[in-house]
């Protein structure tokens, strides 16, 4: 699995592929393309409150959905490093504007993502 990139389109994607051997060594690749409007659309699908946000980031901190309030998608989130678990995490952090606020978050192991959601 790809990590998030500008495509041909100039629109941002993911790229799934698997390889398979059947019994007699022949070898296929099954590829598929993803818009990662269907991420955006199950962040949006959480019912946030309008001050709180939601979004995936990779583990260099990089927008891989876009943020309400901190950046684009491919924009540097600019909230603090999060250390690595692979259980739910709960921080609190002082955000770019200056609001103390609550970092709920998870990371994935494929994709290299975090899930992160933000509440004053």
């Amino acid at each position: 699995m790809s990590d998030v990139f500008l495509g041909y389109r100039r629109f941002p994607h993911v790229v799934i592929a698997v390889e398979q051997t059947n019994l007699e060594g022949d070898r296929w690749i099954l590829r598929a393309t993803i818009d990662t409007q269907r991420f955006n659309e199950l962040i949006a699908s959480m019912g946030l409150e309008a001050d709180s946000d939601a979004f995936l980031i990779n583990w260099d901190g990089i927008f891989r959905t876009p943020s309400r309030f901190y950046g684009g998608v491919l924009e540097k989130c600019p909230l603090p490093a999060l250390p690595i678990s692979y259980q739910a995490n709960v921080t609190t952090a002082i955000d770019p504007l200056g609001c103390h606020v609550f970092l709920a978050y998870a990371h994935f192991v494929h994709p290299n993502f975090i899930l992160v959601a933000v509440n004053p």
